[in-house]
């Protein structure tokens, strides 16, 4: 039924004490496939060698929406990947409503947002982020906070907005220093197992040195999604009451079913170990052709995209 999901591989990686050792080999690979479908040419240019099923097709997972005049074919040493495309990310600013593209947007929210300041309320420090999945282009965020807001509000955001679905840690990582949350089990950074560059994540975000700041952000150490992030602008103004103000996000981007291909709107966790397109529109996801059909996760604009029970913002 659907609502099986990756639970399974979380479990089998979550069982190892260090997040890096211990994997069972088809683990692994479904991990490298879930990296290689969001970012394949990242993927070829680091595994140009792949000795998997990975290394001898041509991937054909890139989003679809993509104008027909940016295909390409990529080469990468010997190895060339035809059909590949030179995605174009777009997205929506949350204040005006326009669509541009990702790079566009960060000039854009330049005048926006004085056009769109609130009238009311004290001036304060603000900060710009420009939020990203680190392995891909294509999930993408810009928000805005206030100096005196702290990570854990930030991480609070980021859980709700893009990540949450089991209540797993997370951790920032910033100039060598690890900002995290203490576990139910005492596990967190005050507990006698803590290291000297751990801290909690009561950190204003106005301690972090100023524009052009770049750190690192971790939700759940076993099936693991990373962040990167990066200060964009910093200004004195107003954002209202939230600590966390969303400014724009990416559209989200679509897939082929792998059976018909029209858009699809699940995942097979399952076909993720074996197939190079576990994509499935409503049709043909519970009948298709696998071991395990009902192991299904929605598709969603998130890089937490068939990973563990994720299924979306509630």
């Amino acid at each position: 039924m659907r609502g099986l999901s990756t639970c399974v591989i979380a479990y089998r990686v979550n069982n190892c004490e260090n997040r890096y050792e211990g994997w069972d080999a088809r683990v692994q690979e479904a991990q490298l496939r879930m990296f290689s479908y969001r970012n394949p040419v990242a993927f070829w240019a680091l595994f140009p060698q792949s000795t998997t099923t990975l290394g001898s097709r041509t991937l054909a997972t890139t989003p679809r929406s993509v104008p027909a005049d940016m295909l390409a074919t990529y080469a990468i040493g010997d190895d060339r990947m035809t059909g590949m495309s030179r995605f174009t990310s777009y997205g929506v600013c949350a204040l005006c409503g326009k669509r541009t593209t990702k790079s566009g947007m960060s000039r854009h929210l330049k005048s926006c947002l004085a056009e769109h300041e609130p009238s009311r309320g004290k001036a304060a420090r603000l900060y710009r982020l420009r939020i990203e999945d680190l392995y891909s282009p294509i999930f993408w965020m810009d928000v805005e906070m206030k100096a005196n807001s702290t990570l854990q509000e930030l991480d609070d955001f980021l859980r709700q907005r893009w990540l949450e679905c089991c209540g797993h840690l997370s951790d920032f990582y910033i100039d060598g220093t690890t900002y995290t949350v203490t576990s139910s089990y005492g596990m967190g950074p005050l507990s006698v197992l803590a290291g000297p560059d751990e801290r909690t994540m009561k950190f204003e975000l106005g301690e972090i040195p100023s524009k052009g700041s770049r750190f690192h952000y971790t939700y759940d150490f076993g099936t693991s999604t990373e962040l990167k992030l990066r200060v964009a602008d910093d200004r004195l103004g107003r954002i209202g009451s939230e600590p966390v103000h969303l400014l724009s996000q990416n559209e989200a981007p679509t897939w082929e079913c792998e059976v018909c291909g029209e858009n699809a709107s699940w995942i097979c966790t399952q076909c993720m170990y074996e197939r190079e397109n576990p994509f499935y529109c409503e049709h043909h996801a519970e009948d298709h052709d696998c071991d395990q059909p009902e192991m299904l996760l929605p598709v969603v604009n998130s890089p937490r995209m068939g990973m563990c029970a994720y299924t979306g913002p509630d």
